[in-house]
């Protein structure tokens, strides 16, 4: 199994974290009275985003990471859990973002967490 590498941070910056829970539900329309609702799957994907400051040799690092071990987001990897316990499985969301602060790098990116 692949895993985020541990040159790089290993959390997300508290400011601006977020954890984004899945529509795991189908409704289907009855001849009369409400729709009937139901689960689709009892385990379900959710997102988490935020940022990460990276120095310019974690910004190179993270983009051979990006490209080479985890073909552009297509392959799964494990992450450190924010909330502790075992690593989450996730897989990374296309369209994360660079700006320059300072001598570093923020990273803003969003994670798919698999069930």
């Amino acid at each position: 199994m692949i895993n985020w590498l541990s040159t790089l941070p290993q959390s997300f910056l508290l400011n601006g974290f977020a954890e984004q829970s899945s529509d795991n539900l189908i409704a289907s329309q009855n001849s009369v009275g409400p729709a009937k609702i139901r689960q689709r799957s009892t385990s379900t994907p959710y997102m988490l985003a935020g940022s990460m400051v990276f120095t310019p040799a974690q910004k190179s690092d993270f983009k051979t990471f990006v490209v080479g071990t985890i073909a552009s987001g297509a392959k799964a990897f494990n992450f450190p859990n924010p909330d502790g316990g075992e690593p989450l499985l996730v897989r990374l969301k296309p369209g994360y973002t660079f700006s320059y602060i300072g001598n570093n790098w923020k990273v803003s990116l969003e994670f798919e967490v698999l069930p």
